[in-house]
């Protein structure tokens, strides 16, 4: 589980990474809002260039309960959902263990556009509260550029990816 491990040490070259839970809902294309690039911050593009890219790993992640076939009281349905992110070109994605539960949860993920996927959870890390699920390559599918934490130094810039306050895409 070294993979788990090193994904879970670059977790925090993206800035605490935000992966809550919102509440259920339709899926359709998500749209992504810039709350804390308004006023004066509104005039740095690179820095809203920055956050358009990013952003294009953001998927939002449907956990789905199987239900148990031997209970007719215990149908499947939406478990939980979350904001995930893409961070290879192999389809991982990465989510919060909360969210995901175990492993024997179904799951999929609705891409920016709206574009729907079934992802598998491979592996469930409860101390570090991260969840490692796997898409199929998709066309369009693109992936984090993950950075090296041990390079962050006190008063780096950085920023969060996710769905903070029940949002959805929000950067």
């Amino acid at each position: 589980m070294g993979t788990i491990t090193s994904v879970g040490r670059c977790l925090s070259a993206l800035a605490g990474l935000l992966l809550i839970a919102t509440p259920a809902r339709s899926e359709r294309p998500i749209m992504l809002s810039y709350p804390y690039l308004e006023g004066g911050a509104a005039k740095m593009p690179k820095l809203r260039a920055l956050a358009e890219r990013a952003s294009q790993s953001y998927v939002h992640v449907v956990i789905i309960y199987p239900g148990n076939p031997l209970a007719q009281d215990d149908p499947p349905g939406i478990l939980q959902q979350a904001s995930g992110i893409i961070i290879d070109g192999l389809g991982h994605v990465i989510t919060a263990a909360h969210i995901a539960r175990t492993t024997k949860n179904q799951a999929r993920i609705v891409t920016r556009s709206g574009g729907r996927h079934a992802a598998r959870i491979l592996y469930i890390d409860r101390r570090e509260d991260l969840a490692l699920m796997q898409v199929a390559p998709f066309a369009g599918m693109t992936h984090a550029h993950l950075g090296d934490s041990g390079a962050l130094k006190r008063g780096d810039f950085t920023f969060a990816v996710g769905s903070p306050s029940r949002g959805r895409g929000v950067v």
